[in-house]
């Protein structure tokens, strides 16, 4: 498990985004959750499932199955293109996204660990500009690497039938690197290096309920943190191909960077082989003033919205092809920044697939995501990305005690 988080965390540090946006703030959010819910318009919170690890709510560990002992692997994906009115490109990537782990303690006791981004920053902008009181021109290239991680660990406690507690103990931590670097003329080209580390403690709630409404098995869930600060340390550095290092900046302890305040509320039903779900989410990132940031942005409180269905039409002695699941869903996000007074939205179509690799309760499930955001006015840059991911749930009898006569 511990090489596994290691081998996650070092593909975290890899490109796991292209969004220019993501020069603000945190970067882009990534979503905590397993393939099945991404396919489901990122929505599940309010999902108890026996079969795979639903890791956007601790309370869901609630109802795992006592004998089995449940792994996820996650791979992500992305091919995308981004276009102002002028130009465009394309890039993509993919790497290791998460892990997580989890089992049943006892029979109103269920607990688990993983580890999930928290943030995702990867970007290249290549900016002209004018050397005040003459026409000549310099190449000025923003560059930025990193992100923040989150390592947890889920208890889930069920103290009455249908209710289901829980709580997320996880640790935050990453760095944000951040380059500016500028071609002069004769040669000359300064650096100037900046990198944000950060690292704290983060608790998050969870709450679900389920009763039964004739056939249909109706649950209701909701997931909360608190505001919470990062320790944060900044250290800035600039040289040159000339004379090598021309300022340093070294503070171990900068401003104020914080987690906002978080509440996630949803609601499912199931029936039959259909579930559907729908999540809605809030951020009040207009309550977080980071400090020693490089940009000048407006946080705003933001929200998303997202639905979707989940059909399972076999079962466990079908055949094959009968034994397949299938998820689709839509998503819309505000997002938590304006740049030049814009609002950046974007939405999603989602869409996946349940591969069974043995009858008792391995699958390979897929997604994938068509992603738009982002605008041409203003001068700003618009996004197209097609996301895939690939979660390998692996579900092991482990505490079953086999009987002789």
């Amino acid at each position: 498990m511990l090489t596994l988080l290691c081998a996650a965390t070092a593909a975290h540090a890899q490109k796991s985004t292209a969004s220019p946006y993501s020069i603000f703030g945190y970067g882009t959010l990534a979503n905590k959750e397993d393939a099945v819910s991404t396919g489901m318009g990122h929505s599940g919170v309010a999902l108890a499932p026996n079969s795979w690890l639903n890791s956007k709510n601790p309370a869901a560990y609630g109802n795992l199955d006592s004998l089995s002992f449940y792994f996820n692997l996650q791979f992500k994906g992305f091919y995308g293109n981004e276009e102002t009115r002028k130009y465009s490109q394309s890039t993509y990537s993919a790497n290791i996204d998460a892990i997580a782990m989890g089992f049943r303690v006892t029979r109103w006791w269920g607990a688990g660990l993983g580890f999930s981004p928290y943030s995702h920053v990867g970007y290249r902008i290549d900016e002209v500009r004018g050397v005040i009181g003459s026409n000549e021109t310099y190449t000025l290239i923003h560059e930025g690497s990193g992100g923040l991680s989150q390592a947890y660990i889920n208890n889930a406690f069920t103290p009455l039938r249908g209710l289901t507690l829980g709580i997320s103990t996880s640790v935050i931590w990453g760095a944000i690197k951040r380059r500016e670097t500028a071609s002069i003329t004769y040669g000359e080209v300064i650096y100037n290096d900046k990198k944000y580390t950060v690292n704290n403690m983060l608790f998050e709630y969870g709450l679900q309920y389920g009763l039964n409404i004739g056939k249909t098995h109706l649950r209701i869930g909701g997931v909360y943190n608190a505001k919470t600060r990062l320790e944060a340390a900044y250290d800035q550095n600039v040289s040159n191909n000339v004379d090598g290092d021309l300022f340093h900046d070294d503070e171990s302890r900068v401003g104020k960077f914080y987690v906002p305040q978080a509440f996630t509320a949803g609601i499912a039903a199931l029936r039959g082989n259909w579930t559907l779900a729908a999540d809605y989410k809030w951020y009040q990132w207009s309550d977080v003033r980071n400090g020693k940031t490089t940009e000048s942005i407006e946080f705003r409180d933001c929200w998303s919205v997202g639905a979707g269905a989940h059909y399972a039409p076999g079962r466990v002695d079908d055949s094959y092809f009968k034994r397949l699941k299938y998820s689709f869903g839509g998503y819309y996000a505000t997002n938590y920044f304006k740049v030049k007074g814009v609002e950046l939205d974007n939405y999603s179509i989602t869409a996946g697939i349940s591969f069974p690799v043995r009858k008792w309760g391995d699958y390979i499930n897929v997604s994938y995501e068509f992603n738009h955001g982002g605008t041409t006015s203003n001068s700003l840059i618009k996004e197209t990305y097609h996301n895939f991911k690939i979660g390998l749930n692996i579900r092991e009898i482990w505490f079953m005690k086999s009987q002789f006569d």
